[in-house]
């Protein structure tokens, strides 16, 4: 073979090719790749799963054509990271009134087993007379002992393998990581709300313990009836809900109540209504009733907290709680002197029409056809000087909204309790899940008054 510039072996040196510069194919393989790649990075992994991400080792075929995409193998499974940044924005006292003033969060250690709490009540006497050397009486205690288990429960979230690589994909995952958080708020929100409404009554234990019952059924109804919607009857109605349920809480030695648990909608009667922002009547103020709207952060000292509506049924419209829905049966007593009225087509009495919401005029002519049951009849009405006449209402419904008065905290209403929550992360959508007991929620009821005192 002959010298020369073309084969000489001196001149010969490694090829820098443009297709492979440094015989190193790089991420983007030499160039010959059309566009770039966007798998996430080991600085970006380690921003999303802290120190879980450290000394991280990629899948050598993650470049492959062919290629699989998977989660780096020290990723998968439990993340005791993200379960603490998780667990931290669940439990965060900006989240919801509910699990902060009301039913404060309170970390369990060990919530598999049985949870078991006592209940003691000491009762006070008076002291009595005994003669000298003689023994005295003894005052009594009773305890209670309750037991209860937490549930677990478990949600999920879908990602793109590659979104961390992108702006989108980033803002998506945080957005669906609030809407796990939110998610797990609201059914603790829902637990909230179950748990005061079921809580058992002191006021009851207290009437059956000591068998007393200074009124008769007649007075009973006629108290229930006189308390039935208070804040629409009077002005000062929540305000006599309020210091009555105060009177309760006093009697039982509980400190004063802090919150008060109602619907918005009971802000339109204090703020809304025309005795209230009248100008004339009530000045500067009522102005700025009518201003401030529906937002009623607190009253007479006491922080309100609004209800929340959960969509408790498939399809359904979501519902609140507190909000029920009461028939009745009403009855009026209308007395005509026929001699002293000029034209039977005359008005006599005026009736809410529930259908129409406004005040219908009766005459009464039409309240005796209404109450005639042969012509006959009708006719000896009319002939009479006169009528006393008895209007039924047998079926009017309500829709009453609840109001609940309490003292929160862990150390005088109770708390929920929550404990080993785990988030795991897997690349198989069979396997990934983010759990978290449903939080206990224990209520002392000396520290709660519940009444139905407000109707739209």
């Amino acid at each position: 073979m002959a010298d020369g510039p073309s084969g000489s072996h001196d001149n010969r040196a490694p090829v820098h090719t443009t297709l492979l510069p440094n015989g190193d194919p790089g991420h983007s393989g030499g160039g010959t790749i059309m566009g770039t790649s966007n798998a996430p990075t080991i600085e970006q992994y380690r921003e999303l799963f802290g120190p879980d991400a450290e000394n991280l080792i990629l899948d050598s075929q993650r470049r492959r054509r062919t290629q699989r995409h998977h989660l780096p193998d020290k990723l998968k499974g439990p993340s005791l990271y993200l379960t603490d940044q998780v667990d931290g924005l669940i439990t965060s006292p900006d989240n919801s009134p509910f699990t902060s003033l009301i039913l404060p969060y309170v970390h369990l250690d060990s919530p598999d087993g049985k949870i078991t709490w006592n209940v003691y009540n000491y009762d006070e006497g008076l002291a009595s007379r005994v003669p000298y050397e003689s023994a005295a009486r003894v005052l009594t205690q009773t305890k209670e002992s309750h037991n209860a288990y937490i549930t677990r429960q478990g949600l999920a979230l879908t990602l793109e393998h590659n979104f961390l690589a992108s702006e989108e994909g980033r803002k998506d995952f945080s957005r669906q990581l609030s809407q796990l958080i939110g998610s797990v708020q609201y059914s603790n929100d829902l637990a909230c709300h179950i748990c005061l409404l079921t809580a058992p009554s002191h006021e009851r234990k207290e009437a059956e313990k000591y068998a007393f019952n200074d009124r008769d059924a007649y007075q009973q109804i006629r108290q229930y009836v006189d308390s039935f919607a208070l804040v629409n009857k009077s002005p000062i109605g929540l305000d006599v809900a309020i210091e009555e349920a105060k009177m309760y809480f006093k009697k039982w030695g509980a400190p004063p109540p802090n919150f008060l648990l109602c619907s918005s909608r009971i802000a339109f009667q204090l703020n809304m209504t025309e005795p209230r922002t009248n100008v004339l009547t009530q000045g500067a103020v009522g102005q700025e009733r009518l201003n401030a709207g529906m937002e009623l952060p607190s009253y007479r000292g006491i922080n309100i907290i609004n209800t929340r509506s959960f969509a408790m049924e498939t399809g359904a419209a979501p519902r609140d709680p507190f909000v029920r829905r009461v028939r009745v049966g009403e009855y009026y007593t209308v007395h005509v002197n026929r001699v002293a009225l000029n034209d039977v087509n005359l008005p006599v009495v005026s009736m809410y029409d529930q259908n129409r919401d406004c005040d219908v005029p009766l005459t009464y002519a039409n309240l005796l056809r209404a109450a005639a049951t042969t012509e006959e009849h009708l006719d000896r009405l009319m002939n009479a000087d006169a009528v006393t006449l008895v209007i039924l209402r047998p079926c009017w419904e309500h829709e009453m909204h609840c109001a609940v008065l309490g003292n929160g905290g862990l150390q005088n209403l109770g708390a929920s309790f929550y404990g080993q929550s785990e988030v795991s992360c897997y690349d198989d959508a069979q396997y990934g899940k983010c759990t978290c007991p449903n939080p206990l929620l224990i209520v002392l009821p000396t520290h709660l008054h519940l009444s139905y005192c407000f109707q739209m």
